[in-house]
């Protein structure tokens, strides 16, 4: 199977954790906090043990239970060395044809596709079960990590210290290091206009491009990489090889109140201010303006649900592919987008060029009490709060996790463990 370089997931950002002894980590990772993540055609999900199940497309050893066969419904993955099962993992995030694990320890594992270095262990073969990423430069192995985030080809590690590293795929630069040349280890992202090294990170987001982007400690946001729709969101559409500052409204100054990013579906990038207004930049398909026609270089406010005022209220954004989604403070799922696809959940094929409600299972009122969402190239996930994970989308390799490869216009119930009732995480 020819693996083609299209759109990946997003990763879900982990929450801060110092290395412990092997004790208090075991005692930690029953605390963990369920979390999702879609990659270019496979889900991944962990659960309050710790553990991780994957499912859908497996080409490339991409769901860790050392096979390439595709499994329809979630398996386990396994450990490091194919004993046992992957355990102390505090969350995941998956890419094109990877995956990537944060553990609990700070330190990560990666599996699948690594024919471009995405597996950070020095070389470009893939693998079947979890391998420990190697540290910068090759020294060691990485630790001290606050989050891990997988893109196109490559991925991305915020560390403690609030620097960011990245390891893979560089073709339009996303490593950020003033260069196109990939690497099979993590390596720095530079600072902006190339001078030291990218600092005071608060939030870092690859996205299912080739575009990263972070949010900085002074509510700014920065993007590196690919930019032929202005994904970079400086006024221009020529890609940079290191961290630009992403321009303001109307392009004046910068974008300010930055809380989170979603670095670019492909198409768009989008960031979260403190006060849960959306704005997104790109392909005007993609940033939710009314409008098919043209890009827009610098942010712009997504409309409300309907075309009525603009979404508020949002507490996080996913960007995959032409869909973007947003999850409210409400536990409601709004996505907008698309070119005719089932990735808004709301019943009907897209696209949709303002938000739209997701709707509930069966095409039942509306998608609620989610606390989590990811997307992938054909299918959108959320997990509710009380563990369950409900899909939506194309399913052409079983993203939905339903023992199926039938789409989906509205959430579905991610079956359990070898087709064992539903999941819960």
């Amino acid at each position: 199977m020819r693996r083609v370089r299209l759109v990946v997931g997003v990763a879900l950002l982990g929450l801060v954790c110092n290395i412990a002894p092997v004790a208090a980590v075991s005692q930690r990772a029953a605390l963990v906090k369920p979390t999702i993540a879609l990659g270019r055609l496979h889900s991944c999900g962990v659960a309050r043990a710790g553990t991780v199940v994957c499912w859908g497309n497996n080409a490339y050893g991409q769901l860790g239970n050392n096979s390439i066969v595709q499994s329809l419904v979630p398996v386990s993955v396994h450990g490091a060395g194919n004993v046992g099962v992957l355990s102390g993992v505090k969350s995941i995030t998956a890419g094109n044809g990877f995956s990537c694990a944060l553990l609990v320890a700070t330190t990560v594992d990666c599996w699948g596709y690594g024919g471009d270095g995405e597996l950070g262990t020095s070389g470009y073969a893939r693998s079947l079960v979890p391998v420990q990423v190697h540290g910068v430069e090759n020294v060691g192995h990485l630790r001290a990590v606050k989050s891990v985030t997988a893109g196109n080809g490559f991925a991305c590690a915020l560390l403690l210290d609030g620097t960011v590293v990245c390891w893979g795929a560089n073709a339009s630069g996303e490593l950020g290091t003033n260069g196109t040349v990939r690497s099979a280890v993590p390596v720095r992202v530079h600072g902006v206009g190339n001078h030291g090294i990218l600092r005071n990170v608060q939030a870092v987001s690859a996205g299912s491009g080739v575009t990263p982007c972070a949010a900085l400690a002074d509510k700014t946001a920065v993007c590196w990489g690919a930019n032929t729709n202005g994904e970079l969101g400086n006024n221009s559409t020529a890609g940079s090889l290191v961290p630009v500052p992403v321009h303001g409204v109307g392009n004046h100054g910068v974008l300010g109140d930055v809380r989170a990013v979603s670095g670019s579906g492909t198409v768009s990038s989008c960031a979260l201010t403190g006060t849960g207004k959306t704005y997104c930049w790109g392909y005007n398909g993609s940033v939710g303006i009314n409008s098919t026609t043209g890009n827009s270089l610098t942010p712009v406010q997504v409309h409300g649900v309907s075309n009525v005022g603009f979404l508020s209220g949002v507490t996080a954004i996913v960007n995959q592919s032409l869909v973007p989604c947003a999850l409210g403070s409400g536990g409601a799922v709004d996505c907008w987008g698309g070119s005719g696809g089932a990735l808004l959940g709301d019943g009907a094929y897209g696209p949709g060029v303002v938000p739209v409600q997701a709707h509930g299972v069966n095409n039942v009122g509306f998608l609620q009490n989610v606390t989590a969402i990811s997307a992938g190239e054909q299918a959108t996930c959320a997990l509710l709060v009380n563990g369950a994970v409900e899909c939506w989308g194309a399913n052409t390799n079983g993203e939905l996790g339903n023992n199926s490869t039938a789409a989906a216009l509205t959430p579905t119930p991610v079956h359990g463990i070898g087709d064992l009732g539903d999941l819960a995480l």
